[in-house]
Formats: structure tokens, sequence, C-alpha cells
């Protein structure tokens, strides 16, 4: 009987360091502009993680060859588990291609062949592969300590975060106060009445529009967040330059002189100049390092871990860890986000003092991590509509806020913007044909009515727009129909037949 020898803890070491191949893609690897600040917590959780799961391989090795338990051989399989992890990796990083081949109608046919067949070569040839399984393990250990060597040198590197400005408590406030909503990838086609899937039920986003000036033909201002959110704040056509991790807005007419957030004018830096507090709470774009110079407030949740201005607890990145190690991570850490987003949305959007309030929120972007059916959140939604699930949870949250707000008696003295970054994209396999069309409601201060506004507008104006609002430029709807119409093209009329977005997943 062979016993447990160093080479053994060797290739168990390899094959924890293989598991944590996600934790090492986004501390070395990944780009660092839409990450946190990493700390040494963050290395010791990995490190932490990296020493219980050689612990657990080396106890399942030993165990294998145990007297009682050698028959079973099962040690010779621990390889399993970072070939699992490894796989799972290229479903984060290729989504759209994964999607459509488990969607193929002949897939559970083919994993069933694939199962077979692998399960055939692992009794045919147990011992040949497991040498092999060791062979591979012991070649990529030397790429462990290169990996913590260069996770030490980015902490260790870290540019130290910027403090956010803080509230300024203007004796002379705004006329109204704008609280600007951007529900992200939320696509018109699929929320307007009329072409929306039948069984879908937004009552949320139809009262708003009962109440609200809202426009079938505003066209969104990129089709990516990157280049969409910041061309909303700045009023120009901007990207964010992502190669590299610089993070420097990028014009759209010239691409050799990127800039800094800060040194260009913003609707932010704009409300700081007039003397208010203005705050965000958003995702994706790291918010509270970019603009910290003229925010009052800020929070905001990266693509990959839970932040707050401030380096995480050991205990969030250490769950941030062992949460790399399973297949649906993205989902479970979509759903902490959502959770901790909408809290601090309400905590924002009640807040009298803030003038303006910008709220960047994660659905109906994917992952699916709602069941519109049972009304409750779920990491375990796999349907081929998934979207809707996450519409409709978009749906919620902004019944959760103007609850929040009616209770609070900020409700009727703020002007309300509910809109999207982009709409939705082509990694839907049943959104074949993309429109540049986004929900665009404006709810003004004290507004009853709801009024219908055809004419085709470019969403580059919303800055101008919170600029005219906050200075009560513009105060009814007729105020702002004309607005729109200086800006805007008028269209003809639609069709007198309607054609409806059909369902995802009916012929």
């Amino acid at each position: 009987m062979r016993s447990f020898t160093r080479r053994d803890f060797l290739v168990c070491l390899s094959l924890a360091g293989i598991c944590l191949m996600e934790v090492w893609r986004r501390l070395v690897f990944a780009n660092q502009f839409l990450l946190p600040r990493w700390s040494w917590r963050d290395l010791l959780a990995a490190g932490i993680v990296l020493a219980l799961l050689t612990g657990i391989l080396s106890l399942v090795v030993w165990l294998g060859r145990s007297t009682p338990l050698r028959r079973i051989a099962f040690d010779r399989w621990v390889f399993l588990l970072p070939l699992v992890v490894f796989l799972n990796l290229i479903r984060h990083q290729f989504p759209n291609d994964v999607s459509r081949i488990i969607r193929d109608e002949n897939f559970f046919a083919y994993l069933a062949l694939l199962v077979i067949v692998v399960m055939s070569l692992l009794a045919r040839f147990p011992l040949w592969i497991g040498r092999a399984a060791e062979v591979v393990a012991l070649c990529c250990l030397p790429f462990l300590p290169i990996m913590v060597l260069q996770a030490s040198w980015r902490v260790a590197h870290e540019p130290p975060l910027p403090l956010v400005a803080g509230r300024i408590h203007s004796s002379s406030p705004a006329p109204t106060r704008f609280v600007w909503i951007i529900y992200d990838e939320a696509d018109w086609r699929y929320i307007d009445p009329r072409t929306r899937p039948t069984g879908l039920q937004l009552p949320e986003l139809d009262r708003m529009m009962s109440e609200s000036l809202w426009a079938d033909n505003a066209i969104q201002s990129g089709i990516q967040t990157a280049s969409a959110i910041p061309s909303l704040m700045y009023g120009q056509p901007v990207e964010i330059g992502l190669f590299h991790g610089t993070g420097l807005l990028v014009t759209a007419d010239d691409q050799n002189k990127p800039v800094d957030w800060i040194k260009e004018s913003s609707v932010f830096s704009w409300v700081r100049s007039q003397g208010w507090d203005a705050t965000i709470v958003g995702w994706y774009i790291p918010y509270c390092r970019v603009l910290a110079p003229v925010l009052s407030d800020c929070y905001w949740e990266s693509i990959d871990t839970r932040v707050r201005g401030f380096e995480p607890s050991l205990s969030t990145s250490l769950g941030s860890a062992l949460r790399s190690l399973w297949p649906l991570e993205d989902r479970q850490r979509h759903v902490l986000r959502y959770d901790r987003l909408l809290r601090e949305s309400i905590e924002d959007a009640t807040d009298p003092t803030l003038s303006l309030v910008l709220l960047h929120l994660p659905v109906p972007h994917e992952p699916a991590i709602y069941d519109r059916s049972s009304g409750h959140l779920t990491i375990f939604n796999f349907a081929r509509d998934w979207y809707l699930d996450n519409l409709a949870l978009g749906d919620r949250n902004l019944a959760d806020i103007r609850r929040a707000m009616e209770q609070a008696g900020v409700w009727d003295r703020s002007t309300l913007l509910v809109t999207s970054d982009h709409a939705l994209r082509w990694y839907a396999d049943w959104n074949e044909q993309s429109s540049p069309r986004i929900p665009y409601m404006v709810k003004l201060a004290g507004q009853k009515h709801g009024l219908e506004y055809h004419n085709r507008f470019h969403t580059l104006l919303t800055r101008e727009l919170i600029q005219a609002c906050l200075l009560g430029q513009i105060r009814t709807t007729d105020e702002l129909r004309a607005w729109l119409d200086l800006r805007s093209k008028p269209v003809p009329p639609a069709p007198a037949a309607v054609v409806r977005m059909p369902v995802p997943g009916t012929p």
C-alpha cells in the first residue's frame, strides 16, 4: 500500500492553487479599474482558502490510501475538483457562447454522451489518467508562487483611496431635488405596454408612466455601460478607456487625448459648483474613486466583490474567495449586490438634503436572480426568459423606492427620471434584433398625470435636463414638452397594427 508522501502533498497544494484561479484572475489579471482596491486582507483570505483546500485534498488522498477505503480509490480523482473550477472559469469568460451551447436542443444528449465517454476512460485507464493528472499538477506548481508574488506586488502598489468631498449643507437648496434612476440594460420594447410580452406584469412602471412624461423614442447613449454612463453624466459622447485598466475618459472624436474624470465638467461637478449636495449609489463603474472630489456621499459595488469606499473586512474577503469555488458564485454575488444597493438607494432617495441622487442599479442586467412567478430572489433560475424575471425585479425595486420616498414625504417634492444606460444586447439568444430605444420617464415634482412623448431624441440631453430642472427652468409638463421639442426630431405616427414582442421560448 502506497503511503501519503511529500509528492502527494505538493500535488494537493498545486491542485488547491488551481482551484483559486478565479481569485488570481481578479488580483492579477482582471481590469483593475473596475475592481475594488485590494488589500492584504484579500491576500490573507486567499492564503487561508489555499491552506484549507490543501488540507482537505490531502485528507482525501490520505483516506484513499488507508486500508479500509483503498478499494474505492477515490484519492485518484481529486483532480476533478480543479477541473470543475476550470470549466466554470471558462463559462464566466465566455458566457454568451456557453449559454447558446446549453440551449441547443441536443445539448443534453451530447452531455450524456460526453459523460459516458469520460467515465469509461476513467474506469478503463484509472492509473494512467491519475498519474498524468499528477504530472500536470506538478508542472503547474511553479506558477503558484508566481501568482502569490504578483498579487502581493499588486496589493503593495495600490494607490490610496480618495475621500468623498463631504456635505455642503447649503442654506440655499435647489428649487427641487432630482432622483435619477438607471436600471442597467432595461429595454423599452419589453416595458412598453403595447409591445410587452404577454404574461409580464410591471405594475409599478405602468403606474410611473401614468404620472410622468414618458418617451417611446429615447435613444441610448451607448451600447455598453462603459460608454453610456459617462456620456450621460458629461452630456457628450464619451467612453471609459478600459484598456490597461487606465479608466480615463476618451472622447468619440479624439482617441489620443484621454482625460481624467474630474478634469472635465460633469453634471455632478456642476451641482457641486452650485453649492448643492449630490450622491451616487451604483455598480460596475467605480464612482466613489473617480468622482470623489465632487460627491457629498457615495456607495458602489464592483463587478467582483463588495466595497464601500474603504478596505473590506477579512470576513468579506474570505467569503468572496470561498464563493469563487462554485459555479453559481456570480449569481450569489449579484443577489448580495442587489440587496445592498437597494438599501443604500432607499437611504439616499429619502434624504431631503440631497439635491441630486443617481441610483445605477444592477437589474435587469444578467445574471438571473429572480423568479417572477414566486416573487422571490433565487440563484436557480435557468429559464430562457430570465431577462423578463429580472425586469420584474426592477419593477419591484421601483415600488420599494417609491414606498420609502412616500413614507419620508419626499415623493411629491422630487423630480424623478427612470431610464436605462443601454437596451438589451445581443447575448440573449432570443433577442436577435437589438434596439437602441430605452425607457425614459420623467415625473416632475407634484406631477399626477401622464403624458406620452413620441419625438425621437438622444439621451445625451440628460445632463442638460437635470440642470434645467434643478434651476427651476422646468416645472410643468408643458414646459418639459416644449423643452424636449427644441431638442428632438419628430417621427412618423406608429402603424395602426402593433406587433407584440414574442415571449422568449415560444415559436
